[in-house]
């Protein structure tokens, strides 16, 4: 069904690429850094904590998260673990301890293959099998969840999420997994803003985000070869169809007279209605943009809609 729905949706226009492309830049990344830098800062500190803890990933929304944090409350408050699956590269596990040595703050490893097997043994009796699919996946995630809360909670420190607004938008995120913690630094920038903000922070704070993160497909590696193209529109294209119906206010119909191809949008839009309950779910995010998640955005938690729902619960 999803190799369908991706070569339903290729034949894009040129108008379409171009926008799509257009998403991709960001002329005001210094002023949304400075937003971020000032409200992770503020918040932190107004909830009565010092310090936070975030999972570093090696990729780029963790990379970019963990250099905000540092910029707003210094090294020595910001603390970071990596945790790999038996589907993480080993690239990500040197681009997630390069940028913590580049930010000067410390990183612990918490390899999750123990842990992992074991409640693979423990569910496959009760399942009549091993878990599989989305379940074994979303495993990895909450198990990583656990691990930053359980840090959080012996340190005294506020856990923050990575998850952009692209991910948040389509449900591409796991509930009690990459979605634990206090605050959300991204949610309110899309997948495209976060590459055009590391590229900002690389040039004034240091450079401290590898090249090979800026640069490697997006993947969650919970499977195999693993991407995130695999299971969502480019980032481009969708990012566009997003920014078109929530700060824009287009219909699918609006979004299809721009150049959209129509299954992309009955597409994404099925995910982004389907979501809604994650995002009650979600930690609070700072908003630089005309309409962000939350209290500006209010909608019935289910919905009912004859569109595509995705493949993902």
């Amino acid at each position: 069904a999803l190799r369908a729905r991706r070569a339903a949706a290729a034949p894009a226009t040129a108008r379409w690429s171009a926008a799509a492309s257009a998403a991709a830049a960001d002329p005001k990344s210094a002023e949304v850094a400075d937003a971020l830098i000032l409200g992770i800062r503020d918040y932190v500190r107004k909830c009565g904590q010092r310090r936070v803890v975030l999972g570093l990933s090696g990729g780029i929304d963790s990379a970019v998260v963990a250099t905000l944090a540092v910029a707003a409350l210094g090294p020595a408050a910001v603390r970071g673990f990596t945790m790999p699956s038996p589907y993480s590269s080993e690239g990500s596990r040197t681009d997630a301890l390069a940028l913590a040595e580049a930010l000067q703050i410390r990183c612990d490893t918490v390899p999750l293959e123990g842990s992992f097997a074991a409640l693979i043994a423990a569910l496959t009796p009760a399942l009549d099998g091993a878990p599989r699919g989305l379940a074994e996946e979303n495993l990895q995630a909450r198990l990583r969840g656990t691990l930053l809360m359980a840090y959080a909670n012996q340190a005294g420190a506020m856990c923050l999420t990575t998850g952009n607004k692209s991910e948040i938008a389509v449900g591409y995120t796991t509930l009690y997994g990459d979605m634990c913690g206090g605050l959300a630094p991204l949610g309110d920038l899309y997948k495209t803003e976060v590459y055009a903000l590391a590229a900002h922070l690389n040039e004034n704070y240091g450079s401290p985000i590898p090249a090979a993160t800026l640069t490697k497909p997006p993947s969650a590696e919970l499977r195999p070869n693993q991407r995130d193209d695999d299971s969502l529109p480019p980032y481009p294209e969708l990012d566009a169809i997003l920014h078109g119906t929530l700060e824009l206010g287009l219909g699918a119909a609006d979004l299809v007279a721009r150049g959209a191809p129509p299954a992309t949008v009955e597409w994404v839009l099925g995910l982004l209605i389907g979501s809604e309950h994650k995002r009650r779910q979600m930690a609070p995010c700072l908003r630089v943009s005309d309409k962000a998640f939350g209290e500006g955005r209010r909608l019935p938690i289910a919905q009912g809609f004859a569109g595509r729902k995705g493949d993902a619960p």
